[in-house]
């Protein structure tokens, strides 16, 4: 091993873990040195989170030995309040994403915080920041406190940062922008997540997008309502916006103008504001793929749409549509119907370049029967929820299936059910024991995507 040069062991230390890398360090002064030369470290992360304790199981390697000794890591998940928040404030180890769940919000765990964040800014290679409060085992007794949310000021003025996630925070006070404008050092941001629940979180929220506007091409706001026109004016005003995820809001047909817009994600409702989004899907015809979310609670609680506020027939008007996937979720654990099938079926002609088609909700044989390679010819994934089906089996012998997959050759049709029936109260395609290729004892309870083949 004296022989090899450097770069030969660097080349097969690349594959050791963590643990492992430590480990060299007590072995040689040689191997000790190449071990924490940052190559070998920068694809590591390290998960400190003791919320879901790991069976009481002790870690192969010593975390506060890694903050210690690594030069940088890939990325830090970690959990606050924590008893080693003074070297976390101190490390010299640099990371790239560093993830914080607040489990105690109050004024220690948001100090801890942003003092780790500072602490990576210094360093110089923080370029994706994650920020959530609670998780499964705590989010319903977290107690909302004002001291809380001044993390949130340093959070918005850490320097170049490309990506930017908050999530969970319920209130935010005029506190939190006082002086960022002043602390500000230039838009660096490419993507935003951000679930603005309140109105009095939209201020900062649109802090955010209009200091980063240069720079942002993806942006999440989650499928919460904006009540403010401010945020449409400032997305539409974004010159590198690609992909756009949000609720309703007021002014969004004016961001159709964003030339760079291929993937959208909008929470629709049937209110105030169904014109606004019909006119915005009218005018984006530079949309690649949309995903419709329906807010059934609004919708059963008014008429049926007139043709200017039906998004689907409003999507096609044009005739000029680049559109290739299309995504339509309804609340599919209350088992409505997708109450658009009828003008789902009008749309399809007049998208020509649709590639995919998924129907998250329950559907009827119509969807089916009404697909052909004449007014779907580009279409080659039909993905649909639920169909009253007992399993994939039963499925596989519905007359519509059939007369879908025969006249769609290249179609692949694929729906969400039980893959076969172990119940004692079997189908009665079960009961024949046909098809037993579609059997898969390794698991009698799977319920999931299958293709369904044809006969």
């Amino acid at each position: 091993m004296e022989a090899l040069p450097d770069d030969a062991l660097l080349e097969v230390m690349q594959y050791l873990d963590i643990a492992d890398l430590l480990a060299c360090r007590l072995v040689c002064r040689r191997l000790g040195s190449l071990a924490l030369l940052p190559e070998l470290w920068r694809h590591h992360s390290i998960d400190i989170d003791d919320v879901y304790p790991d069976d009481g199981e002790i870690p192969r390697y010593s975390i506060c030995a890694v903050l210690r000794l690594a030069p940088c890591l890939r990325s830090w998940h970690v959990c606050l309040p924590e008893k080693y928040h003074t070297m976390f404030a101190t490390t010299r180890c640099a990371v790239n994403k560093l993830t914080l769940w607040m489990r105690q919000v109050d004024g220690k765990g948001a100090l801890q915080a942003s003092l780790l964040i500072r602490n990576q800014e210094a360093l110089g290679r923080l370029r994706r920041l994650s920020l959530g409060l609670g998780n499964a085992v705590v989010y319903y007794c977290v107690k909302d406190t004002a001291d809380a949310y001044e993390l949130l000021g340093t959070v918005a003025s850490t320097s170049r940062l490309e990506e930017l996630s908050i999530t969970g925070f319920q209130r935010y006070p005029q506190s939190t922008l006082a002086g960022l404008d002043r602390s500000f050092l230039g838009a660096s941001l490419k993507s935003f997540e951000h679930d603005p629940r309140r109105p009095d979180a939209e201020p900062f929220c649109q802090f955010i997008l209009s200091t980063h506007a240069s720079t942002l091409e993806s942006i999440d706001l989650d499928e919460h309502a904006q009540t403010s026109t401010s945020t449409a004016t400032l997305l539409a005003g974004m010159p590198n916006l690609r992909s756009l995820r949000c609720g309703m809001m007021p002014g969004l047909e004016a961001v159709a103008g964003c030339e760079l817009l291929r993937d959208l994600d909008l929470c629709v409702a049937y209110d105030g504001e169904a014109r606004a989004a019909a006119e915005f899907l009218r005018r984006a015809t530079q949309l690649v793929k949309l995903t419709l979310r329906y807010d059934e609670s609004k919708a059963t609680m008014v008429p049926a749409p007139s043709p200017d506020m039906d998004f689907l027939l409003a999507l096609a008007a044009t005739g000029r549509s680049h559109l290739e996937e299309l995504e339509i979720y309804v609340d599919i654990w209350e088992h409505h119907y997708f109450p658009q099938q009828q003008a789902l079926l009008k749309a399809l002609p007049r998208l020509p370049a649709l590639k995919l088609l998924n129907v998250e909700a329950r559907t009827e044989d119509d969807i089916l029967l009404g697909i052909t390679p004449a007014n779907a010819p580009s279409l080659r994934t039909l993905q649909v929820f639920r169909m009253d089906l007992e399993c994939s089996h039963d499925a596989l012998h519905r007359d519509a299936v059939q007369k879908c997959l025969s006249l769609n050759p290249e179609l692949k049709l694929i729906t969400y059910a039980p893959i076969y029936c172990y119940r004692d109260d079997r189908c009665a395609w079960c009961l024949l024991g046909c098809h037993q290729e579609m059997r898969d004892d390794s698991d009698p309870e799977r319920v999931d995507y299958v293709t369904i083949p044809r006969i």
